[in-house]
């Protein structure tokens, strides 16, 4: 299980050119109905109707042998959001124990996180303490559900076409 966290390029907004992942064993989650489908952009869930990152990386990943029983995505992000939005306090955190739910609900327990997020942080001028404080309080939200892989973040976003350090 690969969670999309975070916001844009893993909510559907990371180009216009939809990929056709090559493996058939590479699902998505919906995470309002809890059913389990074939992957195919744009995904269900997704917050937008583009490209998502977390579909190249699955398709590789099963591709290169690093997962070759499958992946599931489990498209969580939300663009425009920032790393408060998704704390403990946050709007969008609910978000997190739903498809944390779901997933265990299906008997789907291995699993990362993938998280993008640093432009609205950027635009919001957020102090570093306060994005570290949202994020750590992100990683034990997953944390107290039961996930205890490993939660990647991105180290840059890219907005307006400039790079931005997240």
């Amino acid at each position: 299980v690969i969670y999309l966290a975070g916001q844009s390029n893993n909510a559907g907004f990371c180009g216009t050119t939809l990929f056709t992942p090559v493996n058939s064993n590479l699902y998505v989650l919906d995470i309002n109905s809890g059913g389990l489908y074939l992957a195919q952009e744009p995904l269900i869930s997704g917050a937008y109707i583009y490209s998502f990152l977390g579909t190249r990386i699955g398709d590789t990943l099963i591709t290169d042998g690093y997962a070759s029983d499958g992946v599931v995505l489990v498209p969580n992000a939300i663009g425009g959001t920032s790393a408060a939005n998704w704390d403990a306090s946050g709007i969008w955190n609910y978000r997190i124990g739903v498809s944390v739910r779901r997933c265990q609900a299906l008997g789907l327990n291995r699993s990362i996180v993938y998280r993008v997020q640093g432009e609205s942080d950027t635009a919001l001028a957020t102090g570093q303490s306060a994005y570290q404080a949202s994020l750590q309080s992100e990683i034990d939200t997953y944390r107290n559900l039961g996930v205890t892989g490993n939660f990647y973040v991105t180290l840059t976003s890219r907005v307006a076409g400039g790079a931005t350090s997240s």
